[in-house]
């Protein structure tokens, strides 16, 4: 059991600091979390992440078309 009386979820995202304009949410009565937004990770949101996979695919995608080019 919970040592929470009643809902403690008012105050779960006072004790987490999420970053790069995450928002906190509760994830139970006693506990929260950071919602990342899209290209940052890690508990706080503090960590950019880069989509290398795409990122070469539009590169070797634009090398196709270059190659394709007429002399």
């Amino acid at each position: 059991m919970s040592p929470c009386a009643g809902d403690c979820s008012a105050g779960a995202c006072d004790v987490i600091e999420c970053e790069n304009e995450a928002i906190c949410a509760v994830v139970d009565a006693d506990r929260a979390a950071c919602m990342c937004p899209l290209g940052t990770a890690g508990n706080s949101c503090q960590s950019s992440e880069l989509c290398l996979s795409l990122a070469f695919e539009v590169l070797a995608s634009a090398a196709l078309q270059i190659n394709k080019l007429p002399n």
